[in-house]
């Protein structure tokens, strides 16, 4: 668990960068795209996990 906020928080920067984009179309694109990688990471993890 200790390793867990050293990953997260390279997200949490990226996430802050997409908020202040200028273009609002590509911040919300980019903002999905991410979601969904993160969403693929969870389930790898989970998989790992419980298996």
């Amino acid at each position: 668990t200790e390793k867990t906020p050293q990953k997260v928080w390279p997200v949490i920067k990226f996430l802050k960068q997409i908020i202040s984009s200028s273009n609002t179309f590509i911040s919300y694109s980019l903002f999905l795209s991410s979601l969904w990688s993160f969403k693929q990471v969870a389930q790898n993890y989970s998989e790992r996990t419980w298996k």
